[in-house]
């Protein structure tokens, strides 16, 4: 199978290089691959797939937004609450897949979203 047209990262900037790698790493368990200076400030997590990197900016306004997957999202929403994260939206129901188009038929889906140590939106998602 090829790899063309394969997502292989996502990217978001950024204002506290730290206190992003702190969220992403070990708020939402994010192997963390590499951080280095190229310029700026960069990390890199992996995704199981795709990698997201953050890059050090003064310039945060991003539009860009990603869903991560969790097996059980009430315990990671409730970890997130504890540790002080801005809930944007809590979970919710917001698709019932009767047929199968995303996944197994009689699933639903549900997400929530929070905000990073940044203000970027990130969305967090479950089916059962």
């Amino acid at each position: 199978m090829s790899t063309d047209r394969q997502l292989h990262q996502i990217g978001i900037a950024v204002s506290d290089m730290d206190a992003a790698v702190t969220f992403y790493r070990d708020l939402l368990c994010l192997p963390l691959i590499h951080r280095f200076t190229a310029g700026v400030r960069l990390a890199f997590f992996d995704m199981g797939g795709p990698r997201l990197m953050i890059e050090e900016s003064n310039e945060t306004t991003s539009q860009s937004l990603f869903y991560l997957y969790f097996e059980n999202l009430e315990r990671k929403m409730q970890e997130l609450k504890t540790a002080g994260v801005e809930i944007v939206e809590d979970i919710r129901r917001v698709y019932e897949d009767e047929s199968g188009l995303f996944g197994h038929a009689g699933q639903s889906e549900y997400l929530a979203f929070v905000h990073d140590p940044s203000g970027n939106k990130v969305g967090l998602m479950n089916r059962k």
